[in-house]
């Protein structure tokens, strides 16, 4: 059993500990509030100007991106593609034109009417190069939306990146505040307490 004087001696120790805590809780309370109020007003100032800054950022990056012109066919791949849909279409319609005339003499189509036939496969022949020059072109502006699609996602990438980056940082600074405050309390109790 413990003695009623070693009772006493241990619970004027437990009061004096309680009035220690109680008058560091105050002053703690009195010293830091002013300066965590500053610290927060300063960090909500700088908040607001960062977010001002990045959307600044943001709205001249839109600006230089919806500036650029995306190519999309360079002038080599889109005259090679030209030249062999020509020649493909200059080939069928040569082949197609010679099993015109051919059967033309089979049946004895002469003048006005085999003339107009053969005016016919020549508008189709037109009318395939026309729809060549469309298809290219179509081609061509698919080019430039994939390449200018593949750009805005490597900026939409940077971004991402950069805000992990920023709220890793901010973390980790957070984090080093959090071990320092853990550290000083740590101290503080440990004297406290090594009395007991």
């Amino acid at each position: 059993m413990v003695s009623y004087s070693r009772y006493k001696k241990y619970k004027n120790r437990s009061n004096e500990l309680e009035n220690e805590l109680g008058k560091y809780k105050k002053t703690q309370n009195e010293y830091l509030n002013p300066v965590k109020n500053l610290a927060l007003s300063n960090a909500v100032s700088m908040q607001a100007e960062d977010r001002k800054k990045a959307f600044n950022e943001g709205v001249s990056g839109a600006e230089e991106f919806m500036g650029r012109n995306f190519q999309g066919l360079n002038p080599a791949q889109r005259r090679t593609m030209e030249e062999r849909g020509r020649q493909g279409i200059n080939r069928e319609v040569q082949g197609l034109q010679r099993q015109l005339v051919a059967n033309q003499g089979r049946r004895g189509i002469k003048g006005g009417a085999a003339y107009a036939q053969q005016a016919d496969l020549a508008r189709m022949g037109a009318q395939s190069n026309q729809e060549l020059q469309r298809d290219i072109e179509d081609r061509n502006q698919d080019m430039a939306l994939k390449r200018m699609a593949a750009t805005y996602a490597m900026g939409q990438g940077e971004v991402e990146q950069r805000q992990t980056d920023r709220q890793l940082q901010m973390e980790q600074s957070e984090l080093e505040q959090e071990r320092k405050r853990q550290k000083k309390l740590q101290k503080r109790y440990s004297k406290l307490f090594s009395r007991v």
